[in-house]
């Protein structure tokens, strides 16, 4: 129960640095933010440094595809947020063929409580 709540508090904690580096106008590039994400499931998770790179190469492949609509979509909101809902709703199937069972199941558990 422990390791959840370290787990738990250790994703909130890089939520929370994210929203705070936002909101001083920090413009903290994509890329970054991708590699510090995957850096975070790395420690929550135990990912190996292999595992961290697949999640790091999937973030960033998904963050091209947001890039993408937002150019694509910029005069149209309400398809820009339905496109964008679509490539996030890819990841965790995408994380799916990177993590094991158990480090998946354990994303899937932080996941549902962050946005909860």
């Amino acid at each position: 129960m422990l390791k959840w709540l370290l787990l738990i508090i250790n994703i909130s904690s890089c939520l929370i640095l994210n929203a705070q580096a936002q909101s001083s106008k920090k413009r903290v590039s994509g890329l970054t933010r991708e590699f510090e994400y995957a850096q975070a499931l790395k420690d929550s998770l135990k990912l190996t440094d292999l595992e961290k790179h697949k999640v790091y190469t999937v973030n960033v492949a998904l963050y091209k595809q947001k890039i993408a609509l937002r150019e694509q979509y910029k005069n149209n909101m309400e398809t820009l947020k339905r496109e964008l809902r679509k490539v996030e709703k890819s990841r965790d199937s995408l994380y799916k063929t990177v993590l094991t069972r158990e480090q998946f199941t354990k994303y899937k558990a932080i996941k549902e409580m962050v946005i909860n």
